[in-house]
């Protein structure tokens, strides 16, 4: 008879952890993917989002077997010039990527410098580059080929991740890397319209993919930061579905957040985003917002720090309103701004 608390317990913790994953499945996979699959008929795994398998305990051979399986068929190779005689060295490509659906559309780094993608290597075949559109706000461009039927990768999650995480990077066609997360951080000082929060690990090539211990993406090297997480450029990839842009609304601010800074004004509030300009004619500008004003929440949702305001903007569009409410020399105030 004593074992049915436990049991109980054990029952009750089972349903909302599966209640919790629905909600967010829910989440990922909304309207917009159905109806981008059923406009191209007969497409197979446009988005897949990843299904919790056993971890085995520790780093063995058999775990980096089992992730190279899972992960190196979608990573992507980009060239910019033509193949020579012999065809694509695939130990020397100008970046990686990785395959985001089977029919062709592809994630890579928009890092300046760097001439534009002409052809995609993707395991044994190579595809001429059709269109490209670059997403300033996660600093990825997304590139289309014409495909059918390619491997595609898994999304995972990375806000959770912490020091010392163990994650994977993908170099190459051929090559998995084990490294150790060694922050996941915000800077106290941002802008609204890029991506604040980076997960620093040790990358080889810009657009290289980042995985987690189950073999999901949680992130893209962009720059000498490090990678740019799942969840700042998985807004625009939505948006380039449902809208053939990956376009977002603008604000136009920066901002430093209170959360993460220390030594300023005693009169300043311990939580919000302090605003430190706000550009001309922007849509900040003409909504009202001021420098010297703290941000305290944003549609009802506080600025406490957890996340920076980009991702907290998320996929907002264009001529969406949203409403702030502002701290103004100690008085509270609703600021609306219609996004730009």
């Amino acid at each position: 008879m004593s074992s049915w608390p436990h049991l109980f317990r054990v029952t009750i913790l089972a349903v909302a952890l599966g209640a919790g994953s629905g909600v967010v499945a829910s989440a990922l996979t909304s309207a917009y993917l159905v109806d981008y699959a059923s406009q191209l008929g007969e497409l197979s795994s446009p988005l897949r989002f990843g299904e919790r398998v056993p971890r085995p305990a520790g780093l063995t051979d058999a775990v980096l077997v089992s992730l190279r399986e899972r992960v190196l068929p979608s990573t992507a190779l980009f060239y910019a010039a033509a193949p020579g005689a012999d065809g694509f060295d695939l130990a020397a490509p100008e970046r990686v990527g990785v395959v985001l659906t089977s029919d062709g559309w592809m994630l890579t780094s928009a890092e300046s410098g760097r001439p534009a993608p002409t052809h995609v290597v993707v395991g044994r075949e190579a595809y001429a580059v059709e269109r490209t559109a670059a997403d300033p706000v996660s600093g990825t461009l997304f590139v289309k080929v014409a495909a059918r039927n390619l491997p595609t990768v898994a999304f995972g999650g990375s806000e959770a991740l912490a020091p010392a995480d163990l994650l994977f990077v993908a170099d190459g066609a051929r090559a998995l890397s084990s490294v150790r997360l060694r922050a996941n951080v915000r800077p106290a000082a941002a802008s609204s319209d890029r991506a604040a929060r980076r997960l620093h690990v040790d990358v080889a090539l810009p657009g290289s993919p980042v995985y987690d211990a189950d073999g999901e993406l949680v992130g893209l090297a962009v720059d000498e930061d490090g990678a740019v997480p799942v969840e700042t450029f998985l807004p625009a990839f939505r948006a380039l579905l449902r809208d053939g842009a990956p376009t977002r609304g603008t604000l136009g601010l920066t901002y430093r957040d209170l959360s993460l800074s220390v030594g300023l004004q005693v009169s300043l509030p311990t939580t919000g985003l302090l605003v430190t300009s706000v550009g001309r004619g922007s849509a900040a500008e003409v909504g009202g917002v001021r420098a010297g004003d703290v941000l305290v929440s944003l549609d009802g949702r506080s600025l406490d720090g957890a996340r920076s305001l980009d991702e907290e903007l998320g996929g907002a569009a264009a001529d969406q309103t949203v409403t702030f409410v502002v701290d103004r020399n100690g008085e509270r105030r609703d600021v609306r701004v219609t996004l730009r």
